[in-house]
């Protein structure tokens, strides 16, 4: 085989390898499109006392540029005090996330902040500062699966709570 051959069939090699990889590479320069999720898990904090309890989530995400992703979130949290008093908490939040898109896993970095706001038990309403780290797992185009560790400080630096989250987005 010539020279010239070898060069002509490497480059039909080359273009049907990268011709069937396009759909793949386009689909990865794709924005994520906006999702809703809800998330839940058991909750240690360190607060007026200390101990495990639950939260739930629900959140918003928006990608306005890989990879960067949006979230609005709102909590609750419960937890009986060292006085024996049941505090019902809310916490919205925001935050920004950067992701790194791995296929269909993206592990996630993310900070943020937002407002504990006492709704059950005596009134109070504190400022609170988050990080967070998770996994995101695209299980299909609209559907995904999310575990996250978000360690929030409020009145900061005086009160801790630390979810342990797994829950389910839906893209759209």
């Amino acid at each position: 085989m010539s020279t010239q051959t070898l060069k002509y069939r490497i480059t039909q090699v080359v273009t049907v390898v990268l011709m069937a990889m396009m759909p793949s590479l386009m689909e990865s320069q794709q924005l994520r499109r906006p999702a809703l999720g809800v998330a839940a898990g058991p909750a240690s904090y360190d607060l007026s006392g200390t101990g495990t309890s639950f939260v739930i989530a629900v959140n918003a995400e928006y990608s306005p540029l890989k990879p960067v992703i949006w979230e609005a979130r709102l909590v609750y949290f419960q937890y009986k005090s060292q006085a024996d008093i049941n505090y019902r908490i809310l916490m919205p939040e925001i935050g920004v996330q950067v992701f790194i898109p791995v296929g269909s896993v993206q592990p996630y970095l993310g900070v943020g902040a937002g407002i504990s706001t006492v709704v059950s038990g005596p009134k109070d309403t504190e400022l609170t500062l988050h990080t967070a780290f998770g996994l995101r797992v695209i299980a299909s185009r609209n559907f995904g699966l999310r575990g996250e560790i978000r360690i929030r400080s409020v009145d900061p630096w005086s009160g801790t709570i630390a979810d342990f989250t797994g829950g389910l987005t839906y893209s759209f």
